[in-house]
């Protein structure tokens, strides 16, 4: 009778649990690309302590028919003080600049945190900036940075599809 019970019990329990933790978790293909991309960094002063954290996806990867020719990076970051970011089309000396293999972008846009990549990481918080930025062509392994005199960050390496 125990057993019988027992497996009633069990033959309900299972019936009624069509669903579980992942039956609603589902991501676009870009969102699964982005997030195989997405990587993140620590940005270290000088003196070895922490100044704040820069985030990245290779947009490259994740949209490919849209982004291509140059590399295109969706870039996010928090750092405790603020300064300029590098641009091309200013003349003036930035605090800090974003790199790709130490080479310096050739287009760089400050994007709203909400903004048209906020869903592949869904990162859209005030307190960070939010850039697409796009370097020259390169080989087949890019190291991304964000630098200045004072800060800089680890390198994130992405190593580009061969198609």
């Amino acid at each position: 009778m125990k057993n019988l019970f027992l497996l009633i019990f069990i033959t309900i329990l299972t019936g009624c649990s069509g669903s579980n933790g992942f039956t609603k978790f589902s991501l676009t293909p870009e969102q699964e690309r982005s997030e195989a991309s997405l990587q993140s960094a620590k940005i270290m002063n000088d003196d070895g302590s922490l100044e704040g954290v820069m985030h990245a996806v290779y947009l490259n990867q994740v949209y490919p028919k849209k982004f291509h020719g140059y590399e295109y990076f969706y870039i996010y970051f928090y750092k405790k003080e603020k300064g300029d970011i590098y641009d091309p089309a200013k003349i003036e000396d930035p605090l800090l600049s974003f790199t790709l293999n130490a080479k310096l972008p050739i287009k760089i846009k400050e994007l709203s945190h909400a903004n048209e990549f906020s869903h592949l990481s869904n990162a859209d918080q005030e307190w960070n900036r939010y850039f697409l930025v796009a370097f020259k062509e390169q080989g087949s392994r890019l190291a991304l940075q964000l630098k200045s005199d004072k800060v800089t960050s680890n390198p994130l390496i992405y190593q580009k599809d061969r198609r």
